[in-house]
């Protein structure tokens, strides 16, 4: 009867262990926005092991700014960037460690920004909170929380006691995560869109210039970061993407550092280097901190050159162990695709960034006749399906279209109701509503899974839906009668 009863309350422990630690894992913010810290630290451990030759790390300037998939396009480099948003170097020493339990790989390129930076709570938290437990998280988060007095251990080894009131904002993601595939195709790479127009040409640099002060534990972290590679024979190369915010006192304190542990720096703020990448920050930036799509492939094709001819890297791209490689290529050329067309500011530059595994929601509204388009871009339309009668009609209009042909369409004035599934079974719903008893303005609405898209005003409605990633991947408004055609989003 006793062997009966403690089987019972070991089953008991086992499961109520289980709901917990399934609790814990829908209760963890999931860092999914801009940096996508969480699908970073998740993709590391879907690596094979012992498969890295370069690993890139830093915070959200590594994250948009070195593509790992463009490396290996362009020069076969087989590298993985580790970067979470703002990552404290004291975190980015003990990824390094974490880093070196499953890989080998022969180079480290640290981008230097947070050495000048002190760190918020939530920066150690999305480093940390997604790394598996081993003897180094242990000692991670040990020696964080005696140095932070807001810091508590048990809120790290049981992280439902920190994020338990979180319960009203959980989402879908939060209870499908468990059951998501962790794979990254992009590598630890996020392909930004955008355009900042920031007229920023660069840092010259001056000797003169009094170094900039370090933060005391970045710079501490940094000499443990140094200090290891050294230990594990790991070439380490110091950058600064470009950054607006940079500036020659910034520079000084890291050459002087370099130069005194006799480590090479790349400074990518260096109007001589910005020249020769051919980098004009006003359209390869999303802002005044992070690059777009262009400019990381900029800078992805000017570094790679530098590591394969310094560091003699092999070409993995005809070896069938890194096979793996070659199949998330496809997967990162989408990403990069969709993040070129949201960038894209003029509209018949726009339509020929389409692809044809996008589904086109198109609508016009306000009944603008199209005829005063130039002829090229009336041609595209039509080359996505559109007929000319309609596009000059002066008619409300929406339609669904896909591989050069109309799913479904409705034109008159003012539609309504007007929905369906697509292959994918993602629901949509378009309307227009015209100004009267109901409104005093006319309306389009262009909803994609429950959520609306549409940008309003008056004019050329598209909004674009990537059947491969199934996420919309841009939405855009367009007024005919504007000579430029600016897209507006």
């Amino acid at each position: 009867m006793k062997n009966k009863e403690l089987i019972r309350c070991g089953v008991f422990l086992v499961l109520l262990a289980l709901l917990f630690q399934v609790l814990t894992t829908i209760y963890i913010p999931k860092w999914y926005g801009t940096w996508q810290s969480t699908r970073i630290v998740d993709g590391f451990y879907e690596l094979p092991k012992d498969r890295l030759d370069v690993v890139l790390l830093g915070s959200s300037q590594t994250i948009m700014g070195l593509s790992p998939m463009e490396l290996y396009r362009q020069y076969g480099i087989s590298a993985y960037s580790f970067g979470t948003e703002e990552q404290p170097l004291y975190a980015t020493y003990y990824w390094m460690r974490e880093i070196l339990r499953s890989q080998k790989p022969s180079v480290a390129v640290l981008d230097v920004n947070e050495l000048l930076h002190a760190s918020s709570e939530a920066a150690y938290r999305k480093a940390f909170d997604y790394m598996k437990w081993s003897q180094v998280k242990w000692e991670a988060i040990k020696n964080h929380c005696e140095k932070e007095e807001d810091s508590t251990l048990f809120s790290y080894i049981l992280p439902l006691a920190n994020y338990h009131s979180r319960w009203d904002e959980l989402e879908a993601e939060d209870f499908t995560y468990l059951l998501s595939d962790k794979t990254d195709p992009c590598l630890g790479f996020v392909a930004a869109s955008g355009t900042c127009d920031f007229p920023y040409e660069g840092t010259p640099l001056s000797k003169e210039e009094e170094p900039d002060p370090a933060d005391q534990e970045a710079y501490d972290s940094l000499l443990k970061i140094i200090h290891l590679c050294q230990e594990e024979e790991i070439s380490l190369l110091l950058i600064k993407t470009p950054r607006a915010g940079w500036n020659a006192g910034k520079h000084n304190l890291i050459a002087d550092l370099a130069q005194e542990y006799g480590l090479p720096f790349l400074d990518f703020n260096d109007p001589k280097l910005m020249e020769a990448m051919n980098f004009d920050y006003a359209k390869d930036a999303k802002d005044a901190s992070h690059l777009n799509i262009y400019g990381a492939e900029k800078l992805g094709a000017w570094l790679g050159n530098y590591l394969t001819e310094q560091y003699q890297l092999p070409d993995r791209r005809k070896d069938p162990d890194y096979g793996y490689l070659a199949d998330l290529l496809p997967l990162y050329e989408m990403q990069s695709e969709n993040a070129k067309l949201s960038t894209c500011m003029e509209f018949s530059d726009w339509l020929e960034h389409l692809q044809e595994r996008y589904t086109i929601f198109f609508a016009v509204n306000g009944s603008p006749s199209l005829k005063q388009l130039p002829q090229t871009v009336l041609e595209q339309l039509q080359g996505l399906g559109m007929g000319t009668d309609i596009l000059i009609s002066g008619a409300d209009y929406g339609a669904v279209l896909q591989n050069q042909g109309i799913l479904a369409w409705q034109a008159g004035l003012g539609i309504s109701n007007f929905w369906g599934t697509l292959e994918d079974q993602t629901s949509y719903q378009l309307s227009i509503v015209h100004a009267g008893e109901e409104t005093i303005e006319n309306i389009c609405s262009i909803c994609v899974a429950n959520e609306e898209y549409a940008v309003q005003g008056e004019g050329i409605h598209l909004v674009v839906y990537d059947m491969e990633t199934h996420q919309v991947v841009d939405a855009i408004l367009v007024y005919p009668e504007d000579p430029k055609l600016s897209i507006h989003r």
